[in-house]
């Protein structure tokens, strides 16, 4: 409820963003984050790019658990 307050949202918007029925604007997701005094790109986790050796490992990782 507080949440709703001080992102100036209304309690069934923000439940439909948190169950995934809704996709926020950027500037909704920017609202959010500053009611929560968060930076927004912390929901974003960063994808870390693999190199052609980590992916060999995971494949051969893979291999060995069938």
């Amino acid at each position: 409820m507080e949440l709703c307050l001080r992102a100036n949202m209304s309690q069934s918007f923000l439940a439909n963003i948190e169950s995934g029925k809704k996709q926020p604007s950027l500037l909704t997701v920017i609202r959010i984050a500053s009611a929560l005094e968060v930076n927004p790109r912390d929901f974003f986790p960063e994808n870390k790019i693999k190199d052609k050796d980590e992916i060999k490992k995971e494949i051969f990782d893979l291999i060995q658990l069938l």
